[in-house]
């Protein structure tokens, strides 16, 4: 980047301390008013903040513990590190119990994952090695003791499209959530988010990755 560029990227990353709990109180708001609760049983969200990276996070209550190995969060993240400005969506697991409930939604919503969440720019990988999930197949090959399915979109998109990849992983999230607790319910958790957006279907940007 040029000097020029690198200024308008740290001015830009200086605004998200405000920009991201905004986003995700307007997503959890969102989800509110179409049925769903996204915020019950997690953590309020918090911000973290490193030199080139800024993140509001939520994780459930149960996990709370620091001395749990299991993970489940629902994260926006801005970040200039490595490459352009840009904002990534992540659900990230960890733990057995969090691994086997991912299974369970992944076997028994392929539809929801067809229709939802295959061949729209989502990644998912531990971190160093990411593919492009475009198959279901992908989702019974997680077996690393940590995971994400993320998606990236750049600083200039709109908000409207941001919020909505948001909403769609964060109904991932709940869908874990209650998963977990041994309701499953996803296929009505997407079809409420659907009427919600009018039938819009989120992308990402398919050649960034997270």
């Amino acid at each position: 980047m040029t000097t020029d560029n690198i200024g308008n990227a740290e001015r830009w990353l200086l605004q998200q301390s405000s920009i991201l709990p905004d986003l995700f109180e307007k997503a959890a708001v969102e989800l509110e008013a179409s049925g769903i609760r996204l915020l019950a049983g997690s953590v309020p969200p918090m911000i973290e903040e490193c030199d080139s990276t800024k993140r509001v996070e939520i994780s459930p209550l149960r996990f709370a513990n620091s001395n749990t190995e299991e993970l489940l969060s629902l994260s926006l993240l801005a970040s200039m590190r490595g490459g352009p400005p840009r904002y990534i969506v992540s659900l990230r697991i960890r733990g057995e119990l969090t691994r086997e409930a991912f299974h369970k939604l992944a076997s028994g919503y392929a539809t929801v994952w067809s229709q939802a969440y295959l061949t729209i720019g989502l990644w998912i990988g531990d971190g160093a090695d990411w593919k492009l999930l475009n198959h279901l197949h992908q989702l019974s090959l997680t077996g690393n003791a940590e995971f994400s399915i993320s998606g990236t979109f750049l600083h200039s998109d709109m908000t409207r499209r941001i919020q909505d990849g948001l909403l769609l992983i964060a109904v991932l999230y709940r869908s874990m959530l209650d998963e977990l607790a041994g309701a499953g319910k996803m296929s009505r958790l997407y079809a409420q988010l659907s009427n919600s957006i009018e039938g819009r279907k989120p992308t990402f940007q398919r050649i960034i990755r997270p």
